[in-house]
């Protein structure tokens, strides 16, 4: 299969909506934030597949020093042919000159993939959400 590349491309929220819900992400349902969302993030990723957006990969940054991984995402029809990789590969050559690339996975079944691109588990480190504010 042939799959193209971008970065920073404009995504409607149909779009958005249809990738997110793919894997059941209950942002999906806000089409119109993550359209916001995506376009106040510092850098977006995506792979399409015939025009069909089916990955995307968000950061954000503070411009010199440290950027997250905020997003990976690879609809389900399309998983476990390397887009992830090739998404993750490319968000770190754009960031190779900062001295903290970070990504919090949600599952744990994913630290193996983000550890075999890489990555490492910071010591003693715990990630942590207010959910006060949870939808």
């Amino acid at each position: 299969m042939n799959f193209q590349y971008a970065t920073n491309e404009s995504l409607t929220p149909e779009e958005l909506k249809e990738l997110f819900l793919s894997i059941r992400w209950f942002s999906g349902h806000y089409s119109q934030k993550l359209t916001q969302a995506m376009e106040n993030s510092s850098m977006v990723f995506t792979a399409r597949h015939r025009g069909k957006l089916i990955a995307l990969a968000s950061t954000l940054d503070d411009g010199v020093l440290t950027a997250y991984l905020h997003n990976l995402l690879v609809h389900p029809d399309y998983q476990g042919l390397g887009i992830g990789r090739t998404l993750v590969k490319k968000v770190k050559e754009y960031y190779k000159d900062y001295p903290y690339l970070l990504v919090i996975p949600e599952e744990k079944r994913n630290i193996a993939f983000f550890e075999d691109l890489g990555f490492e588990p910071i010591e003693n480190a715990i990630p942590m959400q207010n959910k006060d504010i949870l939808i």
